[in-house]
């Protein structure tokens, strides 16, 4: 079976996206949908996994093209629903090549924070590495380690060791409309009429409707929230936790007997699967007990604190590291309760922030935090306070709904 790829000539803009009026010169035959339909009944959850939700479907409407080039390129689209922990994403492709085993795709998520009328991607959220493809129609089911994403974000793919030319290229199928998606402008659901495309910077294009550039793709996700699990381990006879953990993220564990004093056990990471595990190697008795997972840290920001303070009686020093350029309101109180805003800093290119509190005259004990006024939501609100009538400061954490925290 031959066919050629949907091809695009002149320069898309980010004027030409979502008017929809836009339409580029194009080449394009149709390609036979045989034997595919079926494919797409193998993109399953796993075994453990059926509290993950659907949030994007866009696999029922094929439009008998597919889209190849050497560029990285994709589609910013709106997910449904508040899960956003990422689980599981699948995605369609065509490829037409005589195999030299280089043959390679790479998926990547973006968030759309970068600069523009239409905000284009920036920041990854994942990326797989280069994965190897096959001919034909195919279904790529990849396994995401629970990767937080806004509402809204951009997945994009790039095929490498392809020349993208008759009988040696590989590309996206277009489908339309999605069945499953935030509702958008126009009537529209879970994504527009354009797509993203990199020729050293991120530019949209799109072929008016004909056809709407939407690719193939389904999005899985877990709802933000710990979900524990407990059993005996089988090496060691004590308590196992599991639990689906966000990508990136540091862990407290700690237990209770009244759920009011909290005693940290360890720390713990998620694996590629997106779990994490725990043993309790101090469990034995049948005493009950109540376990929590502590979040400390996302991705590019870590809930570490650090203060410095000479001899005498200089001014109290902290510091945190941040994400690049993000912009924080220092605050002070006396009681911990009622906050005083005193200062604004900005981080640095490389994340760190510093502040140094000029004047403890009038002060000798106060609480301090920093709180993230710019950059996006989620992470740690770092918080500081002295003990009272010490010169040290002991670091706490502020995080989302949903998970415990030291009290």
């Amino acid at each position: 079976m031959t066919g050629d790829r949907l091809t695009l000539s002149g320069a898309g803009d980010d004027e030409s996206a979502r008017g929809a009026h836009y339409e580029n010169a194009m080449n394009a035959t149709r390609i036979s949908r045989a034997c595919w339909v079926a494919l797409w009944m193998v993109a399953t959850t796993l075994p453990g996994e059926a509290h993950a939700s659907i949030v994007y479907d866009n696999s029922s409407h094929y439009l008998n093209r597919y889209y190849a080039v050497t560029n990285e390129f994709g589609d910013e689209i709106s997910l449904v629903g508040t899960a956003r922990l990422v689980n599981e994403f699948v995605f369609e492709y065509f490829a037409d090549f005589i195999p030299k085993g280089d043959e390679t795709v790479q998926v990547r998520f973006y968030a759309n924070d970068g600069p523009g009328k239409y905000l284009k991607p920036q920041t990854v959220l994942y990326d797989t590495g280069p994965l190897p493809i096959s001919t034909n129609f195919n279904a790529m089911d990849l396994i995401v380690p629970n990767v937080q994403v806004p509402d809204t974000f951009t997945w994009t793919v790039q095929f490498s060791g392809l020349s993208q030319t008759a009988g040696d290229e590989a590309g996206l199928l277009f489908y339309n409309p999605p069945t499953l998606g935030a509702p958008l402008a126009g009537d529209r659901i879970g994504s527009y009429y354009d797509f993203w495309k990199k020729k050293g910077f991120w530019t949209l294009f799109n072929f008016g409707t004909n056809p709407p550039a939407n690719f193939g793709a389904r999005v899985y996700a877990n709802p933000e929230g710990l979900k524990l699990f407990t059993l005996l381990d089988e090496n060691s006879g004590k308590r196992k936790l599991n639990w689906s953990a966000r990508y990136g993220s540091v862990y407290l564990v700690q237990c209770s007997l009244d759920l009011k004093t909290w005693v940290t056990l360890g720390t713990a990471r998620p694996g590629a699967n997106g779990l994490c595990d725990f043993v309790d190697m101090t469990s034995g008795q049948p005493e009950l007990r109540f376990y929590r997972a502590v979040r400390l840290a996302t991705p590019g920001e870590t809930a570490g604190l650090a203060t410095t303070q000479a001899s005498g009686d200089p001014p109290h020093h902290f510091a945190w590291r941040g994400n690049p350029s993000v912009l924080y309101e220092i605050q002070i109180s006396e009681d911990g309760t009622t906050w005083q805003t005193v200062s604004t800093v900005r981080a640095g290119d490389d994340g760190k922030v510093a502040y140094t509190d000029p004047d403890l005259t009038h002060r000798p004990s106060a609480y301090y935090r920093a709180v993230r006024v710019t950059g996006g939501g989620g992470g740690p609100t770092l918080q500081a306070a002295p003990h009272q009538g010490k010169n040290r400061l002991r670091g706490l954490w502020r995080g989302n709904p949903g998970f415990g925290y030291p009290g």
